[in-house]
């Protein structure tokens, strides 16, 4: 089953309620590792660190993309002198919406971090 130039070779068992194996995996979770290297880390004082951060900043530059989006819609349905095109049949009730679902969302994950 494993590999024979494997490194590690030694295995360590410890017992834990199944509560504090959904806490460990959701704390492996929060620094995007395995719950065995995880714990290998936090055995061994390493301080294993957090990847929530970065995974929000990712999600907070999408949603300012798809803000980016929306006003660069905005302003060109706005700067068109044939605002009848079918190309710009937004309505300015649905990019209000838009917009305020989207700064809604981004509010939510500033709020989580």
């Amino acid at each position: 089953m494993g590999s024979e130039t494997r490194k590690k070779t030694v295995l360590v068992m410890v017992r834990v309620t199944p509560e504090e194996r959904e806490e460990i995996a959701a704390l492996a979770a929060t620094c995007s590792l395995s719950v065995p290297e995880f714990m290998r880390r936090m055995a061994l004082s390493y301080t294993p660190k957090s990847t929530l951060d970065a995974q929000a900043i990712i999600e907070m530059a999408k949603i300012n993309g798809d803000m980016g989006r929306v006003v660069g819609l905005l302003k060109l349905w706005l700067s068109t002198e044939s605002k009848k095109n079918e190309a710009f049949n937004y309505s300015i009730p649905k990019l209000v919406n838009e917009l305020t679902a989207l700064k809604d969302l981004l509010k939510q994950k500033v709020m989580r971090l």
